[in-house]
C-alpha cells in the first residue's frame, strides 16, 4: 500500500507564525494558487499549531476587523490530525473519515513537519484504492482487463 509521504505534500500550502498579522496571512494566501497556511508556533519550529483558510480572514474583514491589527492566532483552526509521512494511506483515509480533521499535517518519524496531506491529496488518494480493490476483485473472480 502507498505510504502519505508518496504524495506531493510539499505544495498547496505556506507557512506562518501565529504572532503574524492577518494582513500578513492574507497576502500568502494569495500567493498560493489553492491552499492553506499551516501555523507554525513560534517557540518550536517544528510544532504545527493549525491552519489558516482564507475564509477565516475573510470572516474577519467582514466583521469590520482590521487585518493590521489582528494575529493569525485568532483564526486559526487547530482541528488537525498528525500522521508521519511512512503512514499508510488505507489507514490514514480510514482515520479521517471518523475525525474529520480541518487538515492533516504529516511530520517525519522524528516529529519534524514535512508537509500537508491536501484534499486534493486525499482524493487522488481515495481513487487510488478505488483502483486497488477493483483490480483485486476482478483478479478473484478471473477477469482481465
Amino acid at each position: 500500500m502507498k505510504k502519505i509521504g508518496e504524495f506531493k505534500i510539499n505544495d498547496e500550502f505556506d507557512v506562518i507564525k501565529e504572532e503574524d498579522s492577518l494582513k500578513t496571512a492574507a497576502e500568502k494566501l494569495l500567493k498560493i494558487k489553492k491552499g492553506v497556511l499551516v501555523v507554525m508556533d513560534t517557540k518550536d519550529e517544528n510544532k504545527v499549531l493549525g491552519i489558516v483558510y482564507d475564509r477565516a480572514i475573510l470572516q474577519k474583514v467582514a466583521e469590520g476587523k482590521n487585518t493590521k491589527d489582528l494575529k493569525v492566532s485568532s483564526v486559526v483552526d487547530k482541528n488537525i490530525m498528525t500522521v508521519t509521512e511512512d503512514a499508510d494511506v488505507e489507514k490514514v483515509l480510514l482515520e479521517t473519515n471518523k475525525v474529520r480533521p480541518a487538515a492533516i499535517i504529516v511530520n517525519d518519524k522524528n516529529g519534524k513537519f514535512k508537509g500537508y496531506f491536501s484534499p486534493h491529496d486525499f482524493v487522488e488518494a481515495v481513487w487510488e484504492l478505488q483502483e486497488i480493490i477493483a483490480r483485486d476483485a476482478m483478479a478473484e473472480l478471473g477477469i482481465q482487463r
